[in-house]
């Protein structure tokens, strides 16, 4: 969270308990209680990590497949710095900080099915025109060599693009099933949103679909940082239409208040989430 987001949300929460009726203003109190507060959000930032790692996972998967080489994957921090050693590491996840909408996937460039058979074939051409014998092969494989054949069987752009996109369908697919978990059923649910958006929308710069865009539209960053305006409108209203249409929410609880807990609950995604007039939390 920015300074200017905790701002917005320090002014957010006065107001909207401010204008909040008698009952609602109970039930906000309750909600700020240590225990229950912990509670909520336990499940909040816990939804976050597990959509983020579901994210990165379908990256480094399809990474894997298509490459034939191992990914590891950053949890925690926006950039992370591979020399810095992880908090937690546990088989290709590396926790590296707590942020829990960060997430970043490491995974090759080459393909090796692709780079063997080039070198297999530079090989071959070799010995045919009697620029090598069979006992002078690894002489010829020389590093130069091998970093020229393997910039000739890089990812091809379609391929990128494919390893981008499928962490944002694996991130919503998480999310829809956390949501079938702790609420069992189908309610329209923020996360569930912001994970299909990020693989559809350029949400933030340098974000999976942000690169896709730039790449397929021939994009400026200019042009991009137009739509990242929108986009981010996007994404906030519908963090607040799924707080005002939630079913945890008091029917009884006027509109404006439940939009502004929609703001709220915007800029504290990752950390906890508020509802008008519930003080009872869903478990996962």
């Amino acid at each position: 969270m920015t300074l200017l987001e905790f701002i917005n949300t320090i002014i957010l929460a006065v107001l909207t308990y401010a204008t909040a009726p008698q009952d609602i203003q109970r039930n906000l109190r309750e909600q700020v209680q240590p225990e229950m507060l912990v509670r909520i959000a336990a499940i909040e930032y816990s939804s976050w990590m597990i959509a983020t790692a579901a994210h990165e996972y379908g990256h480094a998967a399809l990474a894997e497949q298509i490459t034939g080489q191992q990914s590891i994957i950053h949890l925690g921090v926006k950039e992370p710095n591979t020399k810095n050693k992880p908090w937690i590491s546990c088989g290709k996840f590396k926790l590296d900080g707590f942020d829990p909408k960060h997430g970043a996937t490491e995974y090759s460039l080459v393909n090796q099915t692709v780079l063997k058979q080039h070198m297999r074939d530079y090989v071959i051409n070799a010995v045919q025109e009697g620029k090598a014998r069979p006992e002078e092969i690894k002489n010829i494989l020389t590093d130069e060599v091998i970093a020229t054949l393997s910039n000739q069987a890089t990812l091809s752009k379609n391929d990128h693009h494919k390893i981008l996109l499928v962490g944002g369908l694996c991130g919503f697919l998480a999310s829809v099933a956390m949501g079938l978990i702790a609420t069992g059923g189908m309610q329209p649910d923020y996360l569930m949103i912001h994970e299909l958006f990020n693989s559809l929308l350029p949400l933030s710069p340098g974000s999976d679909s942000y690169i896709i865009w730039q790449d397929r539209f021939h994009l400026t960053e200019k042009q991009l940082s137009s739509i990242l305006y929108v986009t981010t409108l996007l994404d906030m209203s519908a963090c607040v239409l799924c707080t005002i249409i939630d079913k945890r929410n008091a029917p009884n609880a006027p509109l404006h208040t439940r939009a502004m807990l929609g703001l709220i609950n915007y800029y504290l995604s990752g950390y906890a989430r508020f509802y008008a007039g519930s003080s009872v939390t869903p478990s996962l």
